[in-house]
């Protein structure tokens, strides 16, 4: 099933403000990271062109004092000049340009590098010793592409996770879309049935008084059940009832007589030996519990089948003969919207129904597989 208009505007909106913070905040954590290891590529190229100068100048001054011959080497790197008080080149690599200086010691200049040493005290006549790496942008070329590349990466990654997490996040919603897209398409098939059979026996109803209304009573019991499961799944937390002791034989009794027609269309066997046992709770609760319990055993159960009820310490059991539970669905069963099976109908309300009030008056709701078929469901109250 495709997205609906909602989630995919949704999945839109996230996916905006979650790739726009990210790949803002990876830019610039991308542009400080590159900004303070370009300071420290400086650094220390400075430290090693004061290195290289001081060890010049070390060698001026001792050969000065020794009178020995100075001998210059051309460095692989650095371009050197070796220049007088009046700033003039007095030998060492040719360099066209002119100092400053008074400027700062040492300073980027186009792709260059500069640093001025004084330290040689006029000593062989040199003033100054001016080193400069001419083609410094070697230095920063592989960090320029590792940056990119852990960036590219990163961005990726943010992807990835990205289209991931929308996933993630939107499958819930999407799940709980389906399920009530579900429910309502359920529950539109479930009031039409009787609806449907309402009107027939209605415009029947002159042919045979007394067929026809058996069948109303039964079409407008369901439909007054559907009615009581929607309002208690709805409103029941917010529905006020007063307690009383509840005669749970009374009860079943009652529910067999209301739902006599729907056991008699299926031919169904049932047997009853429910003792009165009483309870303390909303009488509208006990009903449902009720209803749903036995309204699942016909509805599920096979036709010319059998439903035994019955009664121990306070413990009510409802056994059928029908299509059964599939150990897997046992842990869902009881969850909203959850079907077994697509087996007559349903909108998976009943058992969530029943497991809530059971919840609510710490009932006990054991719900086991028949090895023969069928189901058999115990409240322990």
């Amino acid at each position: 099933m495709s997205y609906s208009k909602s989630e995919k505007k949704s999945i839109f909106k996230f996916l905006f403000l979650y790739y726009g913070s990210s790949f803002a905040l990876t830019f610039i954590i991308a542009f400080l990271s590159y900004h303070i290891y370009y300071l420290s590529i400086l650094q220390t190229q400075e430290e090693k062109m004061k290195s290289y100068a001081l060890s010049l100048s070390s060698k001026i001054i001792n050969a000065h004092m020794m009178s020995e011959h100075f001998e210059f080497k051309t460095h692989e790197l650095y371009l050197t000049t070796f220049l007088n008080e009046q700033q003039q080149p007095i030998f060492g690599d040719k360099v066209l340009e002119k100092f400053d200086l008074d400027k700062e010691r040492f300073y980027k200049k186009d792709n260059a590098l500069y640093l001025i040493d004084s330290s040689t005290h006029n000593h062989l006549g040199v003033h100054s010793i001016v080193v400069i790496f001419p083609n410094s942008q070697i230095l920063f070329k592989s960090l320029r592409y590792n940056i990119a590349g852990i960036t590219i990466g990163v961005l990726l990654i943010i992807g990835f996770v990205g289209f991931f997490l929308t996933k993630m996040f939107i499958q819930p919603i999407r799940n709980e879309r389906i399920k009530l897209d579900d429910f309502i398409k359920d529950t539109t098939h479930e009031l039409n049935t009787p609806v449907s059979s309402l009107l027939l026996s209605i415009e029947a109803f002159e042919k045979n008084p007394s067929k026809n209304m058996a069948r109303i009573k039964a079409s407008a019991y369901r439909i007054s059940d559907i009615y009581a499961n929607l309002t208690f799944l709805l409103l029941g937390d917010d529905i006020e009832n007063s307690l009383e002791m509840v005669d749970f034989g009374k009860i079943i009794k009652d529910e067999l007589l209301i739902q006599n027609d729907y056991i008699e269309a299926k031919k169904l066997e049932v047997s009853c030996d429910v003792k009165s046992f009483y309870f303390l709770m909303d009488k509208e609760s006990a009903k449902r519990v009720v209803s749903n319990l036995l309204s699942n055993a016909i509805k599920y159960n096979k036709p010319h089948g059998k439903i035994e009820i019955s009664s121990y310490e306070k413990t009510l059991i409802f056994e059928d003969n029908g299509i059964g539970i599939k150990d897997e669905f046992l842990n869902s069963v009881t969850k909203r919207y959850a079907r077994a099976n697509s087996y007559a109908g349903g909108f998976g309300i009943g058992l969530d129904i029943v497991n809530k009030i059971a919840k609510k008056y710490n009932l006990s709701l054991i719900i086991t597989p028949k090895n023969d078929g069928g189901v058999r469901v115990e409240i322990k109250f």
